[in-house]
């Protein structure tokens, strides 16, 4: 049983070694300079604050709710939170150079399935603990759980949404200077100074959660990802690499 569970975590590392998250990739590669390390860590503070100054809409939001101005402006801030968080399966010279394999058309797709296949490893395994200590620990039913989490579904498209959005944030700045850094600096900053005295967050603009906004989100995601499959270029992807491999 022991040796079946080792080779069962092997497997996983294995499979998990796989990914690259780019920015990781770019430190490792000995590229981020101490100045880019101390920015790219205020930069991911901030955008986690702003994300928890948010994050009441999404837990108040379900299947049939209301959604305010301040819910959409969630989800893009989200989309660069996410930007720090993007992967890339099999990144490697040979894999972008090969002919027929990666070319330009669908660079950003990549990185978008990629990604999505680490979100889900990430999060299904959280939900279902979830599921299991409210079953075991509090004695709730496993099929109100999982009803509970049902009534959320929206928020999986939602951040689908936004991870296709980091795809494109990130080909758009993936040479970020110093004037980037300080609009989104300054964009945090004042999401911060309006939300913060009123939050939690009650805006109202009579749109509901439902097919409509459902088809919105998937509309506007096909669009953006369209666009990033355009934008994400070898020469733009090749600055992950590590030193020395290409």
């Amino acid at each position: 049983m022991a040796q079946k569970k080792s080779r069962l975590w092997a497997h996983f590392r294995g499979y998990i070694g796989r990914y690259t998250i780019l920015s990781q990739r770019l430190f490792w590669s000995g590229r981020l300079s101490n100045r880019r390390l101390v920015s790219n860590v205020a930069m991911t503070l901030n955008q986690s604050l702003v994300v928890a100054l948010l994050a009441p809409n999404w837990l108040l939001t379900q299947w049939g709710g209301e959604i305010g101005i301040y819910h959409f402006l969630g989800v893009a801030w989200l989309a660069v939170f996410n930007m720090n968080a993007l992967a890339f399966k099999d990144l490697h010279w040979r894999t972008i150079l090969a002919p027929g394999a990666l070319h330009r058309g669908r660079l950003g797709l990549h990185i978008l399935r990629s990604t999505v296949a680490l979100q889900c490893a990430t999060y299904l395994p959280l939900v279902a603990l979830w599921v299991l200590v409210r079953w075991v620990g509090f004695n709730v039913p496993i099929a109100d759980s999982v009803d509970m989490a049902w009534s959320y579904r929206i928020f999986a498209l939602e951040l689908f949404t936004a991870t296709v959005l980091a795809v494109l944030l990130r080909a758009i700045g993936s040479g970020r200077t110093l004037a980037y850094e300080l609009i989104v600096g300054a964009m945090i900053a004042l999401t911060i100074i309006i939300v913060w005295p009123m939050w939690p967050l009650k805006d109202h603009t009579g749109l509901q959660v439902g097919t409509v906004y459902l088809l919105g989100l998937l509309s506007f995601a096909t669009a953006t990802l369209i666009v990033a499959n355009r934008l994400w270029t070898v020469r733009k992807l090749a600055q992950f690499l590590r030193t020395g491999s290409l």
